[in-house]
């Protein structure tokens, strides 16, 4: 018979000490300062708080960042752990406050947005921000969502300097506009077109072009390029008047030598480029009746319905398989589409209206959020006069006009981009048209009424629901969430635990584990796994010591006493038994199971007892004298819900 008794051992649990709650206190309380004195501080270097923020809502300072921390529309808690967790504040507000960005701006006005990365890319006529702290801005700047930062070079120059456009392709930014060089004049031969990859400019094959670029489209890895150009600037490629494709590594003319007059505005539909502009034919005269707006379908030219529009065409855009166009039109070129003031909608075969006849002055640029389309130039109302203050920007949702907050804008709006939840606007304007909000000079951003009506999703992989660990055992949680693509985005992740930090197994029973994740719209979900801590036995649901597992039936006088010995892997204190165990109920007798007789018995009265010597838990089990010639099944429940089993058979 098996007489082995198990003592294996495990070291106390520690005790953990909680002493980061006065650290948290004493690190909140300079940024709740830093937040309220960057409300008055026009001029201080805003830090976002999605800039600091990790994954749970807790803050990375490891980056090191100096600045202002501005966390109104923030919700602050306290973790005596991880210290301020923040989560975006829930508002029943649809429109978001303007705001301006750091350093008040830009001193020179701005034609032209790209977002490559996180990564906001500017363009424009400004040498420096408004403040004069960040210089060599010349005609391009990147903003990082923090502060503003130079391009190699100093950026550009050139005789009227201006960057009029911009285009990502991979990692990247074309730059068009009026230019020859970097500010430095380290880097030559850009002439009107630039290419720069994130870390250095290059200049495009027979250095650039003849004249200003205005506008870039990509379609594959094909750049199109538009403008007042008619050959490249080395003469050596012609007849690309005011439109020529590049491939990444040669210029070539589009079909009948290009347009007859300037290009101003791209769009890509599939495989179609849509061109506007101020021309009215190809520049060989072939193909006629394209009055400022054209199809390019990658072989040839023709024209829109109603034979274009009847005046210039500055800004086009795509929503689904529809084109909207803006620019100083009022009607198609022959007349017969009318009420089309500076805004139309074709929808591949025919020329429709907006809402209140469009708008009272020009449209220079759109922009598309979800299924709205925003629209900046020089307007101030709707063309019937109906929807007022639209101070040079305004929204249309696909049925009607909407005023941003504020009234619009002081000046023209002349870029537009989307970045993430946020609305970028660059132009001539200093303020909003109500001067409740200053320091815009000449960008802004504008929080997106939210669409995002998904709520995060979440995974938990660690704890599995419905797993068992043992007592103390090091179990790392394992989990993550995800806003759907196209999203808000997430703002907060936030586990009973930080991911990767080990769960609660310090104590047996039930347990839960909860983790709840927020995006930027204030979508919240939550998701819990449960799961169980036992103790850690070295006999699993059997004993050690005298006794044999199932199916033995272990042999012994009725009457007498038996040792129950277990080991829990140290001395977990003498609570441990289930409220009214140990049990033991009459059971049949199998006659084919194996016999074994209980070689050790006690006279000892019932009662549980620990050894520390052998580290072992003996409980006497005294039986009943009446049980002679039965069988009877043992059962011990711990207080981590497990059953420990033994069958018995007494004798006289």
């Amino acid at each position: 018979m098996n007489m082995s008794l198990f003592s294996r051992r495990h070291n106390p649990l520690r005790a953990r000490v909680w002493r980061a709650l006065l650290c948290c206190a004493l690190l909140l309380a300079p940024l709740l300062a830093l937040g309220a004195s960057g409300a008055q501080t026009a001029s201080a270097h805003m830090l976002s708080p999605e800039s600091l923020l990790n994954p749970d809502g807790t803050l990375n300072l490891a980056a090191g960042r100096q600045g202002t921390l501005d966390l109104r529309g923030w919700n602050v808690t306290l973790d005596a752990a991880r210290g301020p967790i923040l989560s975006r504040a829930q508002t029943a507000s649809l429109a978001a406050p303007w705001a301006a960005l750091p350093n008040g701006g830009l001193d020179g006005s701005v034609f032209a947005l790209a977002v490559m990365g996180s990564d906001l890319y500017v363009g424009g006529t400004f040498t420096a921000t408004a403040d004069g702290a960040v210089t060599n801005l010349n005609g391009i700047a990147k903003f990082d969502g923090a502060s503003w930062a130079a391009l190699p070079n100093n950026g550009l120059s050139g005789p009227g300097l201006t960057v009029f456009a911009l285009a990502v392709m991979g990692s990247d930014l074309y730059v068009g506009g009026t230019f020859t060089a970097t500010a430095d004049g380290a880097v030559t031969n850009l002439n009107g077109i630039a290419k720069f990859d994130g870390a250095s400019w290059s200049a495009l094959p027979n250095g650039g072009l003849d004249s200003s670029v205005n506008a870039l489209a990509v379609i594959g890895s094909d750049l199109y390029v538009g403008g007042a150009f008619t050959t490249t600037a080395d003469g050596a490629v012609t007849n690309l008047n005011r439109i020529a494709k590049f491939d990444g590594a040669s210029w070539s003319a589009l079909p009948n030598n290009g347009l007859g007059s300037i290009v101003r505005a791209l769009a890509v539909i599939g495989s179609d480029l849509y061109v506007g502009g101020g021309f009215t034919t190809t520049a060989d005269g072939a193909v006629t009746n394209l009055k400022r707006i054209a199809k390019f379908d990658g072989a040839s030219w023709s024209a829109l319905p109603n034979n274009g529009l009847n005046s210039s065409v500055r800004a086009l855009a795509v929503i689904g398989s529809d084109l909207y166009v803006g620019g100083g039109f009022t009607t198609t070129a022959d007349g017969a589409v009318t009420n089309l003031a500076r805004i139309a909608k074709f929808d591949g075969a025919s020329w429709a209206a907006l809402p209140n006849n469009g708008l009272n002055s020009e449209v220079r640029v759109l922009a598309v959020s979800g299924s709205d389309l925003y629209v900046g130039g020089s307007f101030t109302t709707t063309a019937d006069g109906a929807v007022t203050n639209l101070a040079r920007i305004a929204k249309f949702d696909g049925a009607s006009w909407a005023a941003l907050p504020n009234g619009g804008l002081d000046s023209t709006v002349n870029a537009l981009v989307v970045m993430g939840s946020d609305l970028y606007v660059g132009g001539g304007f200093t303020a909003t048209a109500d001067g409740a909000v200053t320091n815009l000079n000449r960008i802004a951003v504008y929080g997106l009424p939210s669409t995002d009506t998904t709520p995060p999703s979440i995974t938990i992989t660690t704890p599995a629901d419905g797993a068992t660990y043992t007592l103390g055992q090091v179990v790392n949680a394992d989990y993550n969430c995800q806003d759907e693509a196209g999203g808000s985005g997430l703002v907060s992740c936030v586990g009973d635990v930080p991911n990767g930090s080990p769960i609660d197994t310090s104590s047996v029973g039930a347990k839960t584990f909860t983790v709840n994740a927020a995006d930027s719209a204030g979508n919240t979900s939550s998701l819990t796994r449960s799961y169980s801590v036992v103790f850690n036995t070295s006999f699993g649901n059997n004993f050690g010591g005298p006794i044999d597992s199932p199916p033995v039936l272990n042999s012994m006088k009725a009457g007498g006493g038996v040792p129950v010995i277990f080991d829990l892997g140290g001395d977990r204190g003498l609570n441990i038994l289930a409220s009214g165990y140990p049990t033991s109920r009459q059971v049949a007798c199998d006659t084919s199971a194996p016999v074994d007789q209980v070689e050790v018995t006690t006279s000892s009265n019932s009662g549980l007892h620990y050894d520390a010597t052998t580290g072992l838990y003996t409980y006497v089990w005294k039986t009943d004298k009446n049980w002679t010639g039965s069988c009877r099944q043992f059962t011990l429940r711990l207080t981590d819900g497990s059953d420990h089993i033994a069958l018995f058979k007494f004798t006289k």
